[in-house]
């Protein structure tokens, strides 16, 4: 099973099942934490910042077993603690982005940073979506778009051949050399001979 939330929730079989804002953000919680035990304190913390409910424990049970029916009964797993979706993170296109962004800041060649980069963007098919009270998460998502849009532009940047300047370039046949910053004091003969000579030849060495 894959999920997809760039562009609005869906999963292989079509618009995703969970209705509600609780099942909504309980298999937006796992998702980004897929393969990972989320605790049932930060599931609670997540889904009801605000209002908890009295036993926290039994209405997370309650949107687990909603859940299971929906999406299938082996989807979330039931661990010590806590809960896990039974997803690995290149199956949700959310943290398989993350993991390439992640992947691309940390090679050290620009090159397969730039690939990584412009792999992770091709993922971003459209706005992600996210549930209510999970703005942190859409925060961090924007944030590694913007790491993986640098990292493609700079890698782009540093494996682009280097233009030659035009002030070296010999246009008129004799203007090889740029033009100087700052002038030489007490040359005066010497650049009289170097102008004369470059009169007349492509390449003048001064040592």
């Amino acid at each position: 099973m894959r999920l997809t939330y760039f562009g609005g929730p869906a999963w292989d079989a079509g618009p995703l099942p969970a209705r509600g804002r609780g099942q909504e953000g309980l298999l937006f919680r796992l998702a980004i934490d897929a393969g990972a035990v989320v605790s049932v304190r930060a599931l609670a913390d997540d889904l009801w910042p605000m209002d908890a409910p009295d036993d926290p424990r039994a209405a997370l049970q309650s949107l687990v077993s909603r859940l299971r029916r929906a999406l299938g009964a082996a989807t979330i797993e039931s661990v010590s603690g806590g809960y896990r979706l039974a997803l690995r993170r290149d199956e949700i296109d959310l943290t398989h982005f993350q993991d390439l962004v992640s992947a691309a800041r940390a090679a050290s060649d620009p090159g397969t940073a730039a690939t990584l980069a412009r792999d992770a963007i091709t993922l971003w098919a459209g706005d992600p979506w996210v549930p209510g009270g999970f703005d942190w998460a859409l925060r961090d998502l924007l944030e590694d778009r913007a790491h993986a849009e640098r990292l493609a532009a700079t890698a782009a940047t540093t494996t682009a051949p280097t233009a030659t300047p035009a002030a070296t370039l010999d246009t008129a046949g004799t203007n090889t050399v740029p033009a100087a910053l700052t002038p030489l004091v007490g040359r005066t003969d010497e650049l009289t001979a170097i102008a004369v000579q470059l009169a007349a030849e492509r390449l003048v060495t001064v040592l």
